[in-house]
């Protein structure tokens, strides 16, 4: 079999997240971030009550950090329980932190045509799916949250 045939087959299904997985990571979660963080910010926290359970979102944050996947999950936790998490993640990234997979986080090949259109078509996938949330990090890269000049991808507003 041709591995990379089996590869891009791979790629074409939607990910997976366990709901029980990602409840279970947020639990062990919540004393770690106590530690480290003060506090943490979430703008327009009222709104989401009047987006209908069954539709699909998009929520796009700073990536400053390694922090922020366990952030993101924490708050799509508590404030979006009733969806489906999922995030785009460097695909690297991803075979190192494979658990990661089983959580909905799904790779993407940074910086190829291949990569962006995957990316694309995983997403539209996924937001076909009533109650899925996508987590994206528009800059694609760790950035410093006061750099209000980082340009963002096109993957957000496609």
């Amino acid at each position: 079999m041709n591995r990379k045939r089996d590869h891009k087959r791979a790629d074409s299904n939607p990910p997976k997240s366990s709901k029980w997985l990602v409840d279970g990571f947020c639990w062990y979660s919540r004393g770690l971030l106590r530690k480290q963080f003060q506090s943490v910010g979430f703008l327009g926290t009222g709104k989401l009550a009047n987006i209908p359970n069954h539709h699909s979102t998009i929520v796009f944050a700073n990536h400053a950090s390694w922090w922020d996947p366990i952030v993101a999950m924490m708050c799509q936790n508590h404030y979006m329980s009733q969806r489906t998490l999922f995030a785009p993640i460097d695909a690297e990234q991803l075979e190192n932190y494979a658990v990661l997979k089983k959580m909905g986080f799904y790779g993407v090949r940074l910086q190829s045509f291949s990569g962006a259109q995957q990316f694309l078509e995983t997403s539209k996938k996924l937001l076909a799916m009533p109650s899925t949330s996508i987590w994206i990090t528009p800059e694609g890269k760790f950035c410093d949250v006061r750099d209000h000049e980082q340009p963002l991808m096109p993957g957000l507003a496609h």
